[in-house]
Formats: structure tokens, C-alpha cells, sequence
């Protein structure tokens, strides 16, 4: 996924995606949810902390 997509798919522009990625910007709590979640993951993934992918829970 492209800056521009993830940016578009999280709700920030893609260069404030790219000030995160580079390391200028600190992500907060709340952004860095929205980034995992336009991505499909868990916010611990992005720091290399599994699991990867959400996992699905049966509804009660």
C-alpha cells in the first residue's frame, strides 16, 4: 500500500504517513490505531510484536 492510500485510508495526508515513517512526527495513540487499522493489523505489529494480523472473535 502506497503513503497516499494508507493517508487516505487512515485519515491524514500521506506526508504526514511519511514524517511518521521517517521518524519526525510522533503518532499518537489514537493515529497510530487508525494507521493499524487501514492496515489491516494490530498496533503491535507495527513494532515487530505479534500477532500480525487482527484476529476475528466468534460473537457471543
Amino acid at each position: 500500500m502506497s503513503q497516499t492510500e494508507l493517508g487516505k485510508n487512515s485519515g491524514v495526508s500521506f506526508q504526514r504517513i511519511h514524517k511518521h515513517e521517517i521518524g519526525s512526527n510522533r503518532v499518537s495513540r489514537s493515529r497510530l490505531q487508525k494507521i493499524a487499522d487501514a492496515l489491516g493489523v494490530t498496533p503491535a505489529s507495527l513494532f515487530g510484536q505479534a500477532p500480525a494480523r487482527r484476529m476475528a472473535f466468534p460473537a457471543a
